[in-house]
């Protein structure tokens, strides 16, 4: 990054000694225990210029109060843009970040004819630290996860609707990170046209989708090719879909030509979605729901001698942190163990994570426990990750919260 222009108005981080060297590979936070000091009284929000401990500019950031991590960087190196405001962010940067965001997607080929839904800025990776925006045909969901972005939301709200093809804007925040930092979680707003429902095309399988209605924007946009995957194995095959949600795996398992079809979520509001996606695509007939803990579900069908050729698991996060790690491990190498018991000879199992603690190694690492406890020897078809939508910092290992195994029996 180049030289520094001194911005008096903005609060100075410096950084304790070695605290920088992740900043200066990329990585976007700054933690509370990683400041030697702070200049000035900045608020939740306010842009702070962070600095090494020999006073060298790394970046400029997001300050949060509350937050243990307490600054995340924008991204624009050591130059503050002449004639940008100094304490909150200016409606020419959420405007030049979306215009990327928009460029990237595009030349990932996103939106198209055939998938009208993807993420048009996640967080980090798209240097807007706090804020992501799914968007589903003609209606943005924005998600806010930190105070600082809060603090921002009339600007970002207003930027978003400005993006051409969008009809409609949808913000809330994020309730969990809302505890976690003491900002409101009713904060909530909309802007244009925004239906109950949406109707979407992913992959030319057709989606209703509720924005912010059920889990987080609505729709888990990062498990696209993944569902892809899955549904490019099923001919044939009898499939499982466990933690199903609104049915995504069976949905493209069904269209995918599968020989049957079984999704299994506990939450009667997911699978009402998921009945109504079936009626949609013309599949009700050859896809079962079932309401259930997916623990049981799995129990019962190796109780029943029920066997799938082709297993989805899509459990929630286990593991908020690398803490959590040896009991989500446990969970993981419980739920694989379960699942190679419905697995038939030469069936194919794929396991998803949504945490970064739970990488594809550790995935691994638990299908391989699994597999010595049921003696069912398995090979590794495919470990992917999450799709170019959802970029993260080279150097933030947190970035890459999606990691999935594919193995063979």
């Amino acid at each position: 990054m180049g030289g520094s222009t001194e911005v008096r108005s903005h609060a100075t981080v410096t950084l304790a000694p070695r605290a920088a060297r992740p900043l200066w590979h990329g990585h976007p936070w700054v933690r509370d225990d990683a400041i030697a000091r702070v200049e000035g009284s900045p608020r939740s929000g306010d842009v702070v210029r962070v600095v090494d401990e020999r006073g060298a500019v790394i970046d400029y950031a997001l300050w949060g109060e509350r937050s243990r991590i307490r600054a995340r960087t924008l991204g624009v190196g050591a130059d503050w843009p002449a004639g940008w405001e100094t304490s909150l962010l200016p409606a020419a940067f959420w405007d030049a970040r979306l215009a990327e965001a928009v460029r990237r997607r595009a030349a990932a080929g996103l939106p198209s004819a055939a998938t009208t839904a993807y993420r048009l800025l996640n967080s980090e990776g798209d240097h807007t630290p706090g804020v992501i925006v799914d968007v589903f045909g003609g209606v943005a969901a924005v998600q806010l996860t930190t105070a600082a972005a809060v603090r921002h939301a009339d600007a970002i709200a207003s930027a978003v609707s400005a993006l051409s093809g969008v009809s409609g804007v949808v913000l809330q925040v994020d309730a969990r990170q809302a505890e976690s930092e003491g900002f409101d979680e009713r904060t909530s707003l909309s802007l244009g046209v925004v239906p109950d429902v949406v109707e979407i095309v992913e992959a030319n399988v057709t989606y209703l989708v509720q924005p912010l209605g059920l889990q987080k924007t609505g729709h888990y946009c990062d498990q696209r090719e993944n569902r892809a995957l899955f549904g490019g194995l099923a001919r044939g095959r009898r499939c499982l879909d466990a933690h199903a949600y609104t049915g995504g795996f069976a949905l493209h398992a069904a269209l995918g030509g599968a020989a049957s079809v079984v999704a299994v979520d506990s939450s009667r509001p997911a699978l009402d979605r998921a009945a109504e996606n079936t009626a949609k695509n013309g599949c009700a007939d050859r896809v079962e729901l079932r309401r259930a803990k997916v623990e049981d579900a799995l129990a019962d069908s190796a109780e029943r001698g029920e066997r799938f050729d082709l297993i989805s698991l899509d459990p929630p996060k286990l593991a908020a942190s690398r803490r959590d790690l040896e009991r989500a491990m446990r969970k993981v190498e419980a739920l694989c163990a379960q699942a190679l018991r419905v697995l038939a000879p030469e069936g194919i199992l794929m396991i998803a994570s949504c945490s970064h603690a739970i990488g594809p190694d550790d995935l691994k690492a638990a299908l391989g426990a699994a597999a010595g406890r049921e003696h069912r020897p398995l090979s590794v078809l495919a470990t992917t990750e999450q799709p170019p939508d959802h970029p993260y910092p080279v150097a933030m290992r947190e970035g890459r919260y999606l990691s999935a195994v594919t193995v063979s029996a």
